[in-house]
């Protein structure tokens, strides 16, 4: 029977993935609206900067047509007037807020409310358009002033290009994170086999090893225990390994080992587990049995098998055993008590 064992540990593996895919996605949100933030300032800073500057110009233009209350000139000026795609309407008025000449692509132009506010705020900044006052002066007298509105169109378009191509690269920046996760879980997952293999199987014979075997073993005793059914234990100690391993040399022990293993597991039933508790000790755990006489006939099945010979590189080995028997609940009550009869079982045997 092949062995599973549980960890009441979560493995790494399974813990690796979904959470740090979530944290960098939350991470990359996070980023991108305090950069698109910081992109909208800084673009509608700059369409301000911009706005100011044709508002100087402008102002500059009109001072002379201002001074000599001359509104055909100011008006023909703002017609040969090139204004930027972005900008909706360029008003001059007079010291007293009264329009003095004026250009708008829409048809909008302030009022003398308007303008008497825009005066007292030095300017107006909405969601939709900016709209920018200068000053018109001769010589540091005050001839009036000059409003220009402009659209922010050029600020919302340039912040979804930008949030678009942040979009494409987070994207494609978590995708990329995905195919690292998956590829790094499943490097994980293989490791953590792995390590789980060695911690319970022993190398030589790719049998459960000491410690897998006394786990399984205390899963029987509870389980079947509770059933009301015995277990038994088999301890079997192969009596001239020893010399084999010294004559023959480490390897051709290690392939007695392996041989040996494959015996005991055609010997034993399906249900059965065998595995290498020591260096040339093996233990069988039959469970269920119905009574000694069961476990004593799976002893001397085992015992037949291994007294035929072993074929190491042409030469026959014969690999006699002792085998020391116990069984719960009869002989033990708990683990340390079964182990403890089957080895002094064996000790008896020899």
């Amino acid at each position: 029977m092949t062995t599973k064992h549980a960890s009441d540990t979560k493995p790494l593996a399974d813990t690796f993935g979904l959470g740090q895919l979530v944290a960098a996605a939350t991470a990359l949100f996070v980023a991108g609206c305090i950069l698109a933030a910081f992109q909208f300032m800084s673009l509608r800073q700059s369409l301000t900067d911009d706005v100011e500057v044709q508002a100087a110009l402008v102002a500059d233009n009109l001072a002379a047509a201002m001074m000599f209350r001359d509104k055909q000139t100011a008006t023909e000026s703002l017609r040969t007037f090139r204004p930027p795609p972005y900008l909706l309407s360029i008003s001059a008025y007079d010291r007293d807020g009264n329009l003095f000449a004026g250009f708008a692509k829409l048809g909008i132009v302030p009022d003398k409310k308007e303008v008497l506010r825009l005066l007292a705020s030095g300017g107006d900044s909405a969601l939709l358009q900016i709209s920018v006052v200068k000053r018109v002066e001769y010589r540091q007298t005050e001839l009036g002033y000059v409003v220009v509105v402009a659209s922010t169109a050029r600020v919302q378009s340039g912040l979804l290009r930008y949030v678009g191509l942040f979009a494409v690269a987070a994207f494609g920046a978590l995708f990329v994170a995905v195919l690292v996760v998956l590829k790094t879980k499943a490097r994980m997952a293989k490791a953590e086999e792995r390590l789980d293999y060695l911690a319970y199987t022993d190398p030589v014979t790719e049998l459960a090893n000491r410690r897998a075997t006394y786990d399984t073993l205390a899963t029987q005793i509870n389980m079947q225990g509770k059933e009301g059914r015995q277990v038994a234990l088999l301890i079997v100690d192969l009596d001239n390994f020893k010399a084999v391993n010294d004559t023959a040399g480490n390897s051709a022990g290690d392939a007695l080992l392996r041989m040996v293993g494959e015996v005991l597991r055609d010997a034993v039933r399906e249900s059965d587990v065998v595995g290498r508790i020591g260096g040339d000790e093996f233990a069988v755990i039959a469970s269920p049995v119905r009574n000694r006489m069961e476990a004593a006939n799976i002893a001397g099945r085992m015992a037949d098998a291994l007294g035929r010979p072993f074929d190491l590189d042409g030469q026959k080995v014969f690999a006699t055993a002792s085998i020391g028997v116990s069984i719960f609940p009869d002989d033990a009550q708990t683990l340390s008590e079964l182990i403890s009869n089957a080895d002094v079982a064996l000790y008896h045997a020899k």
